[in-house]
């Protein structure tokens, strides 16, 4: 991956505030968050504001299904998503902040074996990655007009 000038990104980063994200996940079944096949991509993650909101959202949800199991909550949750963003310098924000929610999600503090192993899961799935590297760039297809009837040669 080629380095990006970071001030050159900045100009361009819009950020989505926590009510906006909310009111996008209010719009999906419900269901969604605690569904074993659901997995979540957040294919630009910027400081991880969008991602936590994502995230405590899934935690709740799983919380309630886990009958107020917060080890057990937090451990799936941490597992039903991917992350990544160009800038280098906010993936580091990004995976503090995931972190820093993560730990605080525990009702006691962790131990050093949980503390590695979430910032190991964050470490995993919140990557400093270029979508199109993943996806590839889309290819564009050319508009194909019909031709009226009756207009061949004209």
């Amino acid at each position: 991956m080629t380095k990006v000038d970071s001030e050159k990104l900045r100009e361009t980063q819009v950020f989505t505030p926590a009510w906006v994200t909310n009111a996008m996940l209010d719009m999906l079944d419900q269901d969604v968050f605690t569904s074993q096949e659901s997995y979540f991509f957040e294919p630009s993650c910027g400081d991880g504001q969008m991602l936590v909101v994502l995230l405590d959202r899934i935690f709740e949800a799983l919380f309630k299904k886990y009958d107020s199991d917060p080890d057990k909550a937090l451990a799936d949750t941490l597992h039903k998503f991917f992350a990544i963003e160009l800038d280098e310098t906010l993936v580091a924000k990004a995976r503090m902040r995931v972190y820093e929610w993560a730990v605080a999600k525990l009702d006691r503090s962790p131990t050093e074996l949980e503390a590695y192993l979430i910032a190991r899961a964050i470490q995993q799935n919140l990557e400093c990655e270029d979508f199109f590297n993943i996806f590839g760039k889309p290819e564009r297809q050319p508009i194909k007009r019909k031709l009226m009837k009756g207009s061949e040669g004209k």
